[in-house]
């Protein structure tokens, strides 16, 4: 019963001094001169907030997602023990906006990220700085911002392919093949996953705007848009730690591989 008390009294605590800390933004670290005013008029307002939370253990088979499974093996003639989680594969992709100069990537609420502050005692930490652009949504500690991304989880589909369904679907953008670059893939959580996630780099304009993404409505996803100014995105990988790394890679391959699109900006 302490034990719930005290989670619930740092639950309000956090949304009390992130209500206060939006109250106190000056509004003007937030905007560059030419990107923001469109950014933000793309912008959708969504509700990360949670309630009613509760953790236990995973019943047994009963995840679509994940299967933990524990492997025996021998190394140097001793015997060894390792417990892993079989996941799926995964696209993910840099999705960068030609007449805004800026990333689009998307923030949602992510309760592994949630339940391992919560355990720390650091739900009442803030998550990202004053470089987001055109959000509007109240802020939930646990939501992380991220490439644009999506299981390999329709076997008929091929990478490019799910990653073009998830641009839809996500963010709103229907993106041709040809703007579709393949930039390298990666090996995920090695020492417990080890899943294969594949890294694209996507080139839009507004002409590819079919709609206003926020994820799959079936599955209750609660997904926003965020904007990142190019000029700005440096300082906003290296000072957040509430995003995975293939963002943090993707933003400095983009730095390394289009420095002709950086020249200006930096």
């Amino acid at each position: 019963v302490y034990s719930l008390l005290l989670f619930l009294y740092l639950l309000r605590s956090t949304r009390s001094k992130m209500a206060a800390k939006t109250n106190n933004t000056d509004t003007d670290e937030t905007k560059t001169a030419d990107n923001d005013d469109a950014a933000t008029a793309n912008a959708r307002s969504v509700n990360h907030q949670i309630h009613d939370v509760a953790i236990g253990d995973l019943p047994t088979g009963k995840s679509l997602f994940v299967s933990p499974k524990r492997m025996t093996f021998k190394q140097n003639e001793k015997n060894r023990i390792w417990d892993l989680v079989e996941a799926m594969d995964a696209v993910a992709a840099l999705v960068y906006h030609k007449e805004k100069q800026s990333f689009l990537f998307v923030k949602q609420f992510r309760p592994a990220v949630y339940y391992n502050r919560m355990r720390k005692n650091k739900l009442d930490e803030a998550t990202f700085s004053d470089v987001v652009c055109g959000t509007e949504s109240v802020h939930q500690v646990g939501c992380t911002v991220e490439c644009v991304a999506g299981l390999l989880d329709k076997a008929k589909l091929t990478p490019l392919q799910t990653m073009q369904e998830e641009l839809k679907e996500e963010v709103g953008y229907d993106v041709p093949a040809d703007n579709i670059q393949f930039v390298s893939r990666y090996r995920s959580a090695v020492g417990i996953l080890g899943t294969q996630t594949t890294i694209f780099f996507a080139t839009i304009d507004d002409s590819m705007k079919i709609g206003d993404g926020g994820g799959s409505a079936e599955e209750h996803e609660c997904i926003e848009s965020v904007w990142i100014p190019v000029a700005k995105s440096k300082k906003f990988v290296l000072e957040n730690d509430d995003m995975p790394p293939g963002l943090k890679f993707a933003v400095f391959w983009f730095y390394q591989s289009h420095p002709e699109l950086c020249k200006s900006l930096l």
